[in-house]
């Protein structure tokens, strides 16, 4: 099975956790308790790329991290590459995709800009609708 196959796989079996907790629309509690994976999922599942590091810790390959954020119950996505330069100039429109893909998937995400100008994305579960 090649990779494209294998999230798609993942993500149907996330959206059945979803259906059986009720609602398809918001990140259920499986997912929270693998916040930074399930993020990193619903990334992959809407066609962006996962940066990677080869085996000696170098940026091969352009794309978003996710991280642990430091505050609670949330995540961090970074968009990163070998080119750093090129990794931060595209940073901002980068984030604003996977954040556009992950509000499409049932998370919230807040574009920041740090001192120095590095942006990163903070993830958090989108409130359930009321009814």
């Amino acid at each position: 099975m090649d990779r494209p196959q294998e999230v798609a796989r993942a993500w149907a079996g996330v959206m059945e956790i979803r259906r059986l907790n009720g609602d398809t629309t918001v990140p259920a509690p499986w997912e929270l308790a693998r916040m930074e994976w399930s993020v990193a999922l619903a990334l992959e599942a809407a066609g962006l790329p996962p940066s990677h590091v080869d085996g000696r810790g170098r940026l091969e390959r352009v794309g978003y991290r996710v991280t642990r954020s430091p505050g609670p119950d949330a995540a961090r996505v970074e968009w990163r590459g070998p080119d750093a330069f090129a990794a931060r100039r595209d940073a901002p429109t980068r984030l604003q995709d996977c954040r556009a893909a992950l509000e499409r998937l049932g998370w919230a995400a807040t574009l920041y800009q740090r001192s120095g100008g590095k942006h990163f994305l903070t993830v958090t579960p989108s409130p359930a609708p009321r009814v």
